[in-house]
């Protein structure tokens, strides 16, 4: 049995090492492994370059126009690029703008209130801060306040300048004219208004800019127009307050006639053109000619609705014509004749 005793030893010891070349076997897995490559260490990573720096500094002093004060809390801009750079004076009207380019020329910007903005020019041509001194100019005049804007309803009356025996008295259909006062602030935007006058002279604007006009009355028929003007009254609406009923007086006049023939009997349709004349006060007044009237059934005719002044009257009738001149007072009737018109050209043309 003493033989046996080295074998089994011999036998345990090539049985450990099977297991362990079996066991390696295993993990590697079938095929031939073989050992990877080792890369090599790369190459140099090269210059990464110098960056782009930005050396110079701009240092200076701000002041107002007299040359001795410091203007504090001032914004200093400048502009390079896409690049933005800029710095607040401080109460001795001292700045410092670092991280700028080197520059031939430049131009910076100084805001300060009360003062148009200002562009000063400044050569940045070295490592060294760069110094500066810059006097401000005058400031700008202040601004001044829009005057405050209201608006009323403005009520106003015609006043007929004509007796009541003479004409229906009617204003219906007259209108009031209200345009700007000479002299008015432009700054209050003024603009023209017109209104319907009814039956009873009554009128009423409505949503009316407070201010200083001149309201005028035209006839019915001049709707829209500048003339005649048969009464006009200044009007102060710039307190704020809703005045009393606008009176205006009309100062207006009337001219009438009768046409016959030469049998003495009525003319019925002739023509009646009214034009004014200019005066000695208006000299180069132009001519105005008022729509035309014709004679009713019994040869009379009315001209209502005439400012004061002087009027040439023409009459046509078939082949007749003839002329007159007239002068208009206010609150008076006039009468103007014209000779016998012959019967072979009664009735218009």
């Amino acid at each position: 049995m003493p033989i046996m005793r080295p074998f089994l030893l011999v036998l345990a010891i090539l049985c450990l090492a099977a297991l362990g070349i079996w066991t390696s076997l295993l993990r590697k897995g079938p095929g031939v492994v073989e050992a990877p490559e080792i890369a090599p260490w790369p190459k140099s990573l090269g210059s990464m370059g110098v960056p782009n720096v930005a050396p110079g500094t701009l240092q200076g002093q701000i002041l107002y126009a007299d040359g001795a004060t410091p203007c504090a809390e001032a914004l200093v801009e400048l502009v390079q690029g896409d690049r933005v750079r800029w710095a607040w004076t401080d109460s001795s009207g001292k700045f410092s703008i670092d991280d700028l380019h080197l520059a031939t020329k430049q131009e910076l910007v100084v805001l300060v209130a009360e003062h148009m903005p200002h562009p000063f020019q400044v050569v940045i041509d070295g490592v060294a801060p760069t110094q500066v001194n810059w006097i401000l100019d005058q400031p700008v005049e202040p601004i001044e306040p829009l005057p405050e804007v209201t608006w009323g309803n403005l009520r106003g009356s015609l006043l007929r300048g004509m007796p009541g025996a003479l004409g229906n008295g009617s204003t219906e259909g007259f209108e009031v004219w209200l345009v700007p006062k000479p002299g008015s602030d432009p700054l209050l935007a003024l603009g023209e208004r017109r209104a319907h006058v009814q039956a009873d002279g009554l009128f009423e604007v409505k949503g009316l800019i407070n201010g200083s006009y001149l309201a005028r009355a035209l006839p019915s028929w001049a709707h829209g127009g500048s003339w005649p003007v048969l009464g006009e009254a200044y009007l102060d609406f710039a307190d704020g307050t809703e005045p009393d009923l606008l009176s205006i007086p009309l100062k207006e006049g009337m001219v009438t006639g009768s046409l016959r023939d030469g049998d003495g009997l009525p003319v019925l349709g002739a023509l009646l053109i009214l034009r004014s004349l200019p005066n000695d006060q208006q000299p180069g007044a132009a001519v105005r000619v008022w729509p035309p009237v014709r004679s009713a059934a019994d040869g009379s005719f009315t001209l209502v609705d005439l400012p004061p002044g002087h009027y040439e009257i023409e009459l046509v009738a078939g082949e007749a014509r003839e002329k007159r001149r007239i002068e208009v007072r206010a609150g008076s009737l006039e009468t103007v004749g014209f000779g016998l018109i012959s019967p072979r050209s009664k009735g218009a043309d």
